[in-house]
């Protein structure tokens, strides 16, 4: 006899052997004790979670001459048939390759005929979400009002696929995907039954790449064994799966945590030359990533305690060495060079200068240049205070402040918390310009890097603009960009700043208007018998 993948030969008989679907079993066979059949059923749920072993059970079990307890009892004639698929009553269509109109019509006029040997005729068609649209219209009506001896049995890994029209005339039920720990009880009992040595934590790492799909759990402990008969060891779970030694992403995220990118670099080259795939070892980088964060919150999420003890006290030691925010911008760091890899001819180099981009010191910020700020009226005037005798100034001589007054074009930040926001603020703008870069929204980009950081006003950032970019202005100042803008500072200053746009007004017309501001300052504080002003020629 020819061999039998584990998934094959470990399919689920009877009900009690579906896993992580509880509610769905009980509910089934509730309406199998109270012979209450609903003509149309559909599975929803992602792959291997036994949607198609679920059907076929109930299948067997509707039909079955001797069921017990909503189960098929998988001896009597009609059980032995369709397990062996001797009896035409169950058929199992696959609609990706069975999708179109004329398929469709064989099964309506199928329909007709009754079951040959057992109480109903049933069809499981699987992937039904790949059905063109003139075949679910061609279904429609069957579906509706079929003969009473016919089952629908529908299953789909894609429910938004599934038209309206199609849902409102099915039972429904959606298979969640199963926790790690049913997936690697389930691998226990079977490794029992092979007589395998095998120890925990190839157990758990191959529970918990199956992702919740018991099939691909046992497909990689098929391939498992292949590779090494009679012994499982974490040791040969990594070695066929590609994937990282733990160990080696504890030491990558040390050397990120400490800060030694060169590390980093040698590292990844080790790793390289070992042949390991570079997509993978980001893709586990970013899970260890998302340990370190849930042990940083002490989160016990799903899986937690299935991990060995010294597993989660090495995750709650390295995470003590973040922020739990420094984890998250990691994490979303990953996802950036995760996304440019795809598209790019050389994904190593990406990889490798992201990763040691994440490992270097944060870059200090280059010191601001010093705002013109206007003298306090008593200084600017004090030369005038002390007139001799009861002479006037000369009526030629010019207010000896206002050629000092160099012009601005910007208001001076404010004092205190004010300024180190507008410093934080300024420092991070590059960082916004590369994420809009990132998030291909290349007209903004091009810009926005026209204007520049000039004041904090409250809750509120001033990007200003000079007039030779006063299209660059005109063109971001809208709602939906204003709010992007400031969405994207949020997630890198972690302050909520609204987002003002303003024109900057030319140094020429500025310093004029600085000189009046000052003229009337003076005003203000010289009495006017002493101050003469003159208007220049």
């Amino acid at each position: 006899m020819s061999y039998k993948a584990l998934y094959r030969k470990w399919r689920p008989e009877v009900f009690e052997e579906v896993m992580g679907q509880a509610y769905i079993v009980q509910t089934l066979k509730n309406q199998i004790a109270a012979d209450s059949i609903s003509h149309a059923y559909l599975f929803s749920g992602i792959r291997g979670t036994g949607k198609t072993s679920t059907a076929k059970i109930f299948a067997r079990a509707i039909n079955c001459l001797d069921p017990y307890d909503g189960n098929p009892c998988n001896v009597c004639e009609v059980c032995r048939g369709i397990l062996s698929d001797q009896v035409m009553d169950v058929l199992e269509i696959d609609a990706a390759s069975n999708n179109g109109v004329d398929h469709i019509r064989e099964i309506r006029e199928s329909v007709k005929y009754p079951p040959v040997k057992g109480k109903y005729k049933v069809y499981i068609i699987d992937e039904v979400h790949m059905l063109s649209s003139g075949a679910f219209n061609a279904l429609l009506k069957t579906l509706e009002e079929p003969p009473p001896h016919v089952v629908f049995i529908l299953a789909t890994t894609e429910l938004h696929k599934i038209p309206p029209t199609v849902l409102s005339r099915c039972l429904r039920f959606n298979f969640k995907p199963l926790s790690m720990e049913e997936i690697k009880k389930r691998l226990e009992i079977i490794c029992r039954s092979l007589d395998m040595d095998c120890d925990d934590g190839a157990l758990t790492t191959v529970a918990i790449n199956g992702e919740g799909a018991l099939r691909d759990a046992l497909s990689i402990l098929d391939q498992c064994i292949a590779y090494h008969p009679g012994q499982l060891s974490y040791e040969h779970v990594i070695e066929v799966l590609g994937s990282i030694n733990e160990d080696l992403l504890f030491q990558m995220t040390d050397h990120i945590a400490h800060q030694k990118p060169l590390k980093v670099a040698e590292l990844l080259q080790q790793l390289y030359l070992e042949g390991k795939d570079m997509k993978q070892l980001l893709t586990e980088l970013m899970k260890h990533f998302r340990w370190l964060m849930m042990a940083s919150l002490n989160a016990k999420i799903e899986g937690w305690e299935a991990m060995p003890e010294t597993k989660r006290e090495k995750l709650v030691q390295q995470a003590a060495a973040f922020e739990t925010r420094g984890i998250t911008e990691m994490i979303r760091k990953m996802a950036d060079i995760e996304f440019s890899m795809k598209k790019s001819a050389q994904p190593y180099i990406l990889l490798e200068s992201g990763m040691i981009a994440l490992a270097s010191p944060a870059p200090k910020a280059a010191p601001s240049a010093p705002s013109a700020q206007v003298a306090p009226p008593p200084e600017t005037v004090q030369p005038v205070q002390k007139p001799k005798g009861e002479a006037k100034p000369s009526p030629k001589k010019k207010p000896a402040a206002a050629p000092s007054l160099a012009p601005t074009q910007q208001p001076s930040p404010t004092k205190g918390s004010s300024e180190d926001l507008l410093e934080l603020v300024r420092q991070q703008w590059p960082e916004v310009l590369e994420q809009i870069r990132l998030d291909k929204k290349a007209s903004i980009q091009a810009m926005a890097r026209e204007g520049k950081i000039i004041a904090i006003e409250g809750e509120v950032a001033v990007l200003g603009f000079d007039q030779e970019h006063s299209f660059h202005c005109n063109k971001l100042d809208r709602e939906d960009i204003k709010s992007y803008l400031s969405r994207l500072l949020k997630d890198k200053t972690g302050k909520s700043l609204r987002i003002k746009l303003q024109l900057l007004e030319d140094n020429k017309q500025s310093a004029r208007q600085q000189q009046e501001q000052t003229i009337e300052k003076l005003k203000e504080a010289v009495p006017e018998n002493i101050l003469e002003i003159v208007e220049e020629e």
